[in-house]
């Protein structure tokens, strides 16, 4: 997941993977996370899953 779209087509294009821009499509998607964010918004997001 990134915020900027053309940075994640970048990279989905060099690993041949999908990318998304909300977290919140990864729900049913993912077995785990890895939050990446500043360490304040670690709960914010990380509660979701």
């Amino acid at each position: 997941v990134d915020s900027s779209e053309e940075r994640a087509k970048t990279i989905s294009e060099r690993y041949n993977v999908p990318y998304f821009d909300d977290y919140k499509d990864l729900f049913d998607k993912v077995d785990v996370a890895v939050v990446a964010v500043p360490t304040s918004l670690h709960y914010f997001i990380g509660k979701e899953f």
